[in-house]
């Protein structure tokens, strides 16, 4: 019993380590590839990425620049507006990877439509959520949620507040 506690800490501990080796990754000096590698990564450990994805939520580092002028909605005869360049940072993207995580794939209500907001759930305090939420399963996490996911969609995507 013992023995296994320990391997238990022991492999939690492994997984941190790792968890932060990939949030290096994301704000170092990496190819655009290891850094959706490492994205990816996080978002596969699940829960157990979830406090070193918190922890990293005010890291300034630039994570990539991206076009983020405003397309929607345009007469198809208007001029498309110019590049706005903006850095992401590494903490906005590990926000992004939060809701990838605790994010339901899927609602039964989703449809083919221009949504209002392609932010489908927002969390205001992602460590009161997670104080309340870090002894439940990501799978009783992604159904408690679900109904959010559902109303996002039946309201044409209006971003739903996550309460807890």
């Amino acid at each position: 019993m013992v023995m296994t506690v320990l391997m238990v800490c022991a492999l939690m501990g492994q997984q941190a380590a790792d968890a932060g080796k990939l949030i290096e990754i994301l704000g170092g000096e990496t190819t655009r590839a290891q850094r959706d590698d490492a994205s990816a990564e996080l978002v596969k450990m699940g829960k157990d990425a979830i406090p070193i994805l918190i922890e990293s939520l005010q890291d300034k580092r630039g994570y990539d620049r991206r076009d983020i002028a405003n397309r929607q909605n345009l007469p198809v005869t208007a001029t498309q507006p110019k590049a706005v360049m903006a850095t992401i940072t590494v903490g906005e993207h590990c926000s992004k990877l939060l809701y990838d995580i605790i994010t339901p794939r899927s609602s039964q209500y989703a449809g083919s439509f221009k949504v209002i907001s392609e932010q489908i759930l927002l969390v205001e305090d992602w460590n009161e959520w997670w104080k309340v939420n870090q002894g439940k399963s990501l799978s009783d996490i992604h159904t408690e949620l679900q109904p959010l996911v559902d109303e996002y969609w039946k309201q044409h995507g209006i971003t739903q507040k996550v309460k807890y």
